[in-house]
C-alpha cells in the first residue's frame, strides 16, 4: 500500500523523476483497482457477489446457475454483460451507486491524490478503472475509449490526462 510516511517511497519517486529528467523520457503512471479500493470502492469481485444477490432477489429472468458458473470461472465481462441483459436499468443503477466516489476521500486516497500532484511532471495516468474518484480529485482531462489514439501525441507533448481505458460509469452508462 502507498505509504506517504514511508521514506524509501518517496526517494524511489524522486529518483524516477530524476531518471525522466535526464533521460526525457515521460513517466506514465498505471492506477490500478488498488486505488479505488482505497477510495472504499468495492472491487470487482466484491461488485460482482452485490449484483449476484441483488439479481437473485429481484430478477426473475436471472438464471444462478449461468450466472454462478461466470462468477466462479471469474469471467467478469460475462458475468456483467449478462446482467445487463437481463435488466439493463438494474445494472445501471447498481453500477452507478456501487462506483460513486465519495466527496469526502479517505486518508489513505487523499495520501494518494497529495502525492500525484506533488510529483513536477505533468500527470499522464493510464487506467482500468471505471469509478470518477480520479478525475474529481486531480481535475485533469479524461481520455475515454474512443478517443485513445490521442494518447501518444498527448504522452510525446508532455501533457497530463487520465485515460480511461475502459471508460468511466458515465459513458459505460450511454454505451
Amino acid at each position: 500500500m502507498f505509504d506517504s510516511k514511508n521514506n524509501e517511497t518517496f526517494a524511489a519517486i524522486n529518483e524516477l523523476c530524476s531518471l525522466s529528467k535526464e533521460s526525457k523520457k515521460p513517466i506514465v503512471i498505471w492506477v490500478g483497482a488498488g486505488a479505488s479500493a482505497w477510495c472504499e470502492l468495492p472491487l470487482w469481485s466484491q461488485l460482482a457477489d452485490n449484483f449476484h444477490k441483488d439479481y437473485c432477489r429481484y430478477e426473475s429472468a436471472y438464471d444462478r446457475k449461468r450466472a454462478g458458473e461466470f462468477l466462479s470461472q471469474i469471467s467478469f465481462p460475462d458475468f456483467f454483460s449478462y446482467c445487463k441483459q437481463i435488466s439493463s436499468v438494474r445494472f445501471n443503477n447498481l453500477l452507478v451507486s456501487s462506483l460513486k466516489a465519495p466527496e469526502n476521500p479517505p486518508p489513505v486516497y487523499a495520501r494518494f491524490i497529495s502525492a500525484l500532484k506533488a510529483t513536477k511532471q505533468p500527470l499522464q495516468i493510464l487506467t482500468t478503472n471505471v469509478d470518477e474518484a480520479l478525475e474529481q480529485n486531480l481535475h485533469l482531462p479524461v481520455i475515454l475509449p474512443a478517443d485513445l489514439e490521442r494518447l501518444k501525441t498527448l504522452v510525446q507533448n508532455r501533457e497530463s490526462f487520465i485515460a480511461k481505458l475502459h471508460g468511466s460509469i458515465s459513458w459505460q452508462l450511454q454505451h
